[in-house]
């Protein structure tokens, strides 16, 4: 979660399995209330964070994906996922990942 009014990252974790690798695991509800407009929530798997260069230890981290937000947050949903996209695909040196990466963007509306 990205509160940009204040430059301040919340992290959002909810722990336990990752989605669908269980069928039946019942999953504990976390709820936040009031966020403001133009907050943005970016839902990762643990690929993004992972990506690294071919012979390079530095991964692309939570430290990427925050330069990435920080770089157009008054801009839409589009627009943030595309700078990770870009910020996380430079930071790889183009090499083929080693596990998936997946991320979704939700940005709210205003702000």
């Amino acid at each position: 979660l990205y509160l940009p009014d204040h430059d301040r990252f919340e992290v959002l974790d909810g722990g336990g399995l990752p989605l669908g690798v269980e069928r039946t695991h019942r999953y504990e509800t976390h709820v936040r209330h009031a966020l403001p407009a133009g907050a943005v929530i970016v839902a990762a798997t643990d690929g993004l964070y992972e990506i690294a260069a071919e012979g390079d230890d530095a991964r692309f981290g939570v430290d990427g994906l925050k330069a990435a937000v920080r770089t157009c947050p008054a801009e839409g949903a589009n627009a943030i996922a595309s700078a990770i996209l870009e910020a996380a695909t430079a930071h790889g040196g183009g090499v083929s990942l080693r596990d998936d990466a997946t991320f979704v963007v939700f940005r709210l509306a205003g702000g």
